[in-house]
């Protein structure tokens, strides 16, 4: 499931060495079933564990029992992670492309930090609920100065060392490009004088992408539907903000993971120095 040029790492589900090679017709429907029916238990074992045990736990146990979820979940789905380079442990900004709704639980199974999102996934059946209650930092896009109120909770989890991410193209592409970087909260970096982390998303299937109108059930129900999921991984040079402002530390992290997956940046017309929160 998580591999690195010296290590190989798999959570050891019952089933799910049989389902990741999966076959076609009524067997093939039957693999998803048991598969959507382990993913519900892995989803009711996590809301029972954050209800129960998270107020009870330090915050290295928090980031350990979130680690193991996450690739928990990741190998249910048949997600198999390849990952280039490794995340340094101090506390820094992460900034990551966004592809699918798996971005931040690929993100978790390496390593804890804490995620700022849009308000609407604290609305989600079940993974909003999930998300909340794991300590994520929902900030209203509409709402520009509730950057500020977001800026204040990032600086404090930097200034304990702690890694926090974002996914600052502040919506999901097909994977074929990347999006400019709204550059509002890169300020965290700037501001607390601590590294920006890039790291590289790259799906092999196009299926894990989650783009358009599409439903969060329908890209669970095809993601399901998968035999296997590779998810590339790559983690680009740390970037100093020394000297830098937001906007110029925003377009090198961009460029950083654009030249990283050989993907273009994706500019329009119409786009103007809009510095939304995400």
């Amino acid at each position: 499931m998580f591999s690195r040029a010296d290590d190989v790492f798999s959570v050891r589900i019952p089933l799910f060495g049989a389902l990741g090679t999966g076959v076609s017709g009524l067997y093939g429907s039957v693999a998803r079933l048991v598969r959507l029916v382990f993913l519900a238990g892995w989803l009711a074992q996590g809301l029972l564990i954050l209800a129960l045990c998270f107020p009870w736990l330090t915050a290295p146990a928090r980031g350990m029992v979130t680690r193991f979820w996450s690739r928990g979940m990741l190998r249910i789905l048949g997600v198999h992670c390849r990952v280039d380079g490794a995340l340094q442990q101090a506390g820094g900004l992460l900034v990551a492309n966004h592809v699918s709704w798996l971005d931040p639980f690929v993100l978790l199974s390496m390593q804890p930090m804490h995620f700022v999102a849009k308000s609407e996934i604290r609305r989600w059946p079940v993974f909003g609920w999930l998300a909340d209650h794991a300590g994520t930092v929902f900030i209203e896009r509409e709402r520009v100065r509730d950057v500020h109120r977001v800026a204040e909770v990032f600086a404090g989890h930097v200034g304990q060392g702690e890694i926090v991410a974002m996914f600052p193209e502040a919506t999901t592409s097909d994977g074929t490009f990347v999006r400019p970087f709204k550059t509002a909260l890169f300020q965290v970096a700037v501001t607390q004088n601590v590294l920006c982390l890039p790291v590289a998303l790259s799906y092999a299937q196009a299926q894990a992408a989650w783009i358009d109108d599409m439903g969060f059930v329908q890209s669970v129900w095809r993601i399901s539907a998968l035999r296997r999921l590779d998810v590339r991984v790559v983690v680009c040079d740390a970037l100093s903000p020394a000297g830098l402002g937001r906007r110029e530390l925003a377009r090198r992290g961009e460029s950083a993971i654009a030249d990283a997956l050989s993907l273009p940046v994706r500019r329009n017309q119409s786009e103007t120095s809009d510095d939304r929160p995400v």
